[in-house]
């Protein structure tokens, strides 16, 4: 189940990339594709077809749960000019960083020993985790985000130091938990290309639906600092609205969402300023319901 299971997420990764053409997220999605055939290869080389030993299989489900954080920390640097330095400038060194414990089990014949990650190695893994995946909490790929979290400390955990001190507490048999790991990263990506290929249906105005579209494919670190910006030209320009993550809404909640033409015109041009170094023009045309 699980060989097929990260096998049929192939079709969905390959699908979702049409859907992410026109922004600055496909240099996440290339770490993606990397993270996933890192994962199906661990699963092939360890489970389906056991070819490494105890150590070297320790390490291969370690460096998929460490590849696997690159997409996300991708995603906090998809900015233009700069999405691509930042992924071979903050992304790869990341992992590397993350990697050096498995690097430091190899013995001198070059046979790799069982490896326990210690509680400072699973802190620093957990932060930045936490810190990629939370930037999804309260989207639309919350699901995904915190299913492949959960994957990604399920190979873990019977790697670590911490599960001695549990003893009984759960059967930790390793191909069970990489099996419903893998499973769980698949049912991730399934879930994800889903709501990828959705479209926002503003409940104002199409602006709306821009905002709601960009807010979930970033993240809310990205969305913060976009909203923070649309507001500061709301307050100079005396606006009727003001944006939040879920959306806009009125100054005086007592009001109904009034712009005149100008008004709807000027938030336009700022919000598309502000996208541009994100997406490209057809990308918010698409959503405001002008392409052809």
């Amino acid at each position: 189940m699980a060989t097929v299971a990260i096998v049929s997420s192939a079709r969905p990764v390959l699908r979702v990339r049409v859907v992410l053409a026109k922004t600055t997220l496909v240099e996440a999605w290339r770490w993606g594709v990397l993270a996933l055939c890192v994962w199906g290869g661990t699963w092939l080389a360890t489970e389906l077809v056991p070819l490494a030993r105890e150590g070297l299989a320790d390490q291969l489900w370690f460096a998929s749960a460490v590849v696997m954080v690159g997409p996300f920390v991708a995603v906090l640097g998809a900015r233009r000019p700069g999405s691509r330095v930042w992924s071979w400038f903050i992304v790869l060194p990341v992992m590397i960083v993350l990697f050096l414990p498995a690097v430091i089990a190899w013995n001198r014949d070059l046979r790799p020993a069982p490896l326990r990650l210690e509680v400072p190695m699973l802190v620093s893994y957990g932060l930045v985790l936490l810190m990629g995946a939370g930037n999804y909490l309260g989207t639309r790929f919350a699901l995904s985000a915190f299913l492949v979290a959960a994957a990604c400390l399920s190979v873990l955990w019977p790697i670590s130091s911490l599960a001695s001190w549990i003893p009984g507490w759960f059967p930790w048999e390793s191909r069970t938990t990489h099996a419903a790991a893998t499973m769980g990263l698949s049912l991730a990506v399934w879930v994800g290309a889903w709501q990828a290929e959705r479209t926002s249906r503003a409940r104002t105005n199409s602006l709306e639906a821009v905002w709601i579209d960009f807010r979930d494919f970033f993240g809310v670190v990205w969305g913060r600092r976009v909203l923070d910006r649309v507001n500061e030209a709301a307050k100079q320009e005396n606006w009727p609205v003001r944006l939040h993550l879920d959306g806009f809404a009125p100054v005086d909640p007592a009001k109904r969402i009034e712009l005149s033409p100008e008004q709807f015109g000027r938030m336009e041009q700022v919000l598309r300023w502000l996208l541009r170094r994100f997406v490209d023009p057809e990308w918010i045309e698409e959503r405001m319901g002008k392409a052809p």
